[in-house]
C-alpha cells in the first residue's frame, strides 16, 4: 500500500503517511502491482502494422500481469503460455482466456471493484470465435483500471 500524495510505502494499519503526514484513508486498499498502463488503440494498431508481432508481445505481457494482479505464483509465464498456444493450434488460448476471467474476477475481487458474471465464458467464447483481440481489449481495459 502506498501514500497517495508522496508514493511512501505503508503499512496496512498506518493512519497517517510517516513522511508527508496525510492521512490513509481506512478501509481503502490501494495494490501496486507494477502494471503498465497501455493505450489499447495503440496496441491494436500496432498489432496490425506489425503484422501480429507486437499481438504476441502484448499477449506475454497480459497473460505476467493477469497473474500478478491475481496472485498466481504458480500459472505458466506469458512466454510459455504463447508457445503452448502456438503449439496447440489455439486450443490452449481458449483455456488460458477462460482462466483469465477467473482470475481477473479474483483481482477484481481483492480490489472491491465491481465484478462481472460469467466473464470467464465471454472470453472464451471470443477467443473459440477468433475474436481473442476483442477478449485481449477488455482485459487490458481492466488492467489498465487497476494500474
Amino acid at each position: 500500500m502506498n501514500c497517495t500524495k508522496c508514493g511512501a510505502t505503508l503499512n496496512p494499519t498506518t493512519r497517517f503517511c510517516p513522511q508527508c503526514g496525510t492521512p490513509v484513508p481506512q478501509g481503502e486498499v490501494h495494490y501496486d502491482c507494477g502494471l503498465q498502463r497501455r493505450d489499447i488503440a495503440t496496441c491494436i494498431i500496432l498489432s496490425i502494422v506489425t503484422f501480429g508481432i507486437y499481438g504476441i508481445y502484448w499477449f506475454i505481457k497480459m497473460v505476467d500481469e493477469v497473474n500478478r494482479v491475481s496472485n498466481d505464483q504458480t500459472a505458466f509465464s506469458g512466454g510459455v503460455t504463447w508457445l503452448l498456444s502456438f503449439v496447440t493450434f489455439g486450443i490452449y488460448g481458449w483455456y488460458w482466456y477462460y482462466q483469465a476471467g477467473k482470475k481477473m474476477n479474483y483481482a477484481k475481487q481483492v480490489r472491491n471493484m465491481p465484478t462481472e458474471n460469467s466473464v470467464e465464458f465471454l472470453y472464451l467464447l471470443l477467443a473459440v470465435f477468433r475474436m481473442g483481440i476483442v477478449a485481449k481489449c477488455l482485459i487490458q481495459n481492466d488492467l489498465n483500471n487497476m494500474a
